[in-house]
């Protein structure tokens, strides 16, 4: 295309809305082109995006001009939307005959971000995690040599040389730009989805990055992985096992007592003292995963059911070695164990009529309550993590689910990957008896807390909780308010 022709202002100018979208963010105060297919995105300033807007295959050049020039007034530049065409050239959005292609070459700045690094897992998968320990992606062995090559090759090249499909290369892109692992991009927001009330049950809300302060206070505590600290802490802990199991009529008859006295008024100081334990259980697994060098990006708050707990962000445990990624998680649980057993020695040292002898006693039962609660496999509390970690299987639950998908459907099963590699037949063993599980589980729990509060609210609430349906649903189904 020769932009500087002098019918130039008689063109269509192209209807880009096939491959790309364009929308506007008004903080930045700019516009930005995003690929549909590709996590490619270019920013063009407030004039050249409005004239971007008006790319539809239906104006002329001077058509558009004419509209920027009754926006901005005299501040438009005469050759703008030219300037435009010739940028989308330059850039390859265009082709030089002025057609658009149906995806760009990668350009020479698409690639790996400096510092990200690969660490192999027993089941032959890949974790690829950033620099500073933020974001970590499970990959296969075949996808991994793809991802390599990002950069180096033609996007066509290296989808034909590894006989991948556009579409599965694709997704490899905007997989790695929205865990920001690609330079040449720029990251793309997240999507925007509105709000249902299944996100009540668990959402989390970030507080702090805790590295820094980690870093500097872990020295202090490493007397607390060496093996004598070990080995004197199991024989503690033995210890108080014998002796619980020889109180345990005391222990049950002192607790019936306490609930005959104050009943649910125990519920606040017990909360209380479980969210105690569980912050403690955190920060347990944020110096264990220090202290073996892994990074601790984010702690906060996360919400099950409206309760709140603690949270740690531990994903730089992939890094580890298998031995070290079972500590770190059992860590937390642990930790939990050893406050029930100093809280029961102090329930055992104290009078029974001293208020330490009742706080002691509701904090062991905390402790315990939290330990069998956070064992759980089926749920994705530290069970389930350790269930992973103690296998070597990533991402056990969505593994296992489409495990049985393939199988239903008679399709390959995605355990074999792309590079042909079967999973071990331990694996397929466990992939195939947690799903069935997990449904049950699932069933069980969300079933009856189903019809529990489908009872309390058709018992109680029925009109106000039809109106707030009816509310919701408006606000649901209406259509979100997209940009241009």
């Amino acid at each position: 295309m020769q932009i500087d022709s002098p019918t130039a202002q008689d063109w269509l100018c192209p209807d880009l809305s096939a491959h790309w979208r364009l929308r506007q963010n008004r903080v930045a105060n700019c516009w930005i082109l995003q690929g549909r297919e590709t996590p490619r995105q270019i920013r063009f300033d407030p004039m050249e995006g409005y004239a971007l807007a008006r790319f539809s295959g239906g104006w002329t050049v001077a058509q558009i001009q004419a509209q920027c020039e009754a926006e901005f007034g005299t501040d438009v530049p005469p050759d703008l939307v030219v300037t435009v065409l010739t940028k989308l050239v330059q850039l390859g959005i265009l082709a030089p005959e002025g057609e658009t292609g149906p995806e760009p070459a990668a350009p020479q700045s698409l690639g790996l971000k400096p510092g990200v690094r690969w660490v192999h897992q027993a089941d032959g998968h890949w974790i690829l995690g950033d620099a500073e320990g933020l974001r970590h992606l499970q990959v296969s062995p075949g996808d991994k040599v793809i991802i390599e090559q990002i950069g180096h090759l033609p996007l066509a090249a290296i989808a034909h040389q590894h006989h991948c499909t556009p579409h599965h290369l694709r997704s490899l892109l905007n997989l790695l730009a929205q865990a920001q692992m690609l330079t040449g991009v720029e990251t793309p927001p997240p999507p925007r989805r509105k709000f249902t009330p299944i996100q009540l049950l668990y959402f989390k809300k970030s507080l702090l990055n805790p590295d820094r302060w980690l870093e500097r206070h872990v020295g202090k505590l490493g007397w607390l992985w060496r093996q004598s600290t070990g080995l004197l802490l199991c024989g503690f802990l033995a210890l108080t096992a014998v002796m619980a199991n020889a109180h345990r009529p005391d222990l049950l008859f002192f607790g019936q007592g306490l609930l005959h006295a104050y009943g649910w008024t125990l519920l606040l100081p017990f909360g209380l003292l479980a969210m105690a334990v569980v912050s403690l259980h955190e920060l347990a697994h944020a110096f264990t995963l220090k202290h073996f060098g892994g990074a601790v990006s984010d702690m906060g708050l996360l919400f099950m059911c409206l309760i709140p707990a603690a949270y740690t962000n531990s994903s730089d445990a992939y890094r580890l070695r298998q031995g070290q990624q079972v500590l770190v998680i059992g860590a937390g649980v642990l930790c939990q164990v050893v406050i029930g057993a100093i809280a029961f020695w102090l329930w055992f040292g104290t009078a029974a009529s001293a208020g330490l002898h009742t706080l002691a006693y509701l904090l062991m039962v905390a402790a315990l309550f939290t330990v069998a609660l956070n064992l759980n496999p089926m749920a994705r509390f530290d069970g389930y993590y350790l269930l992973s970690a103690a296998t070597g299987i990533r991402n056990l639950k969505p593994r296992s689910f489409l495990f049985y998908a393939a199988l239903l459907r008679r399709q390959p099963s995605p355990e074999q990957g792309r590079d042909g590699q079967r999973p071990a037949r331990g694996h397929r063993a466990i992939l195939a008896t947690y799903a069935p599980l997990s449904f049950l589980y699932l069933l069980l729990v969300f079933g009856k807390l189903f019809l529990w509060l489908a009872n309390v609210i058709l018992t109680h609430i029925p009109y106000v909780a039809l109106v707030l349906f009816v509310l919701w649903c408006l606000y649901y189904f209406s259509p979100h308010d997209n940009l241009p």
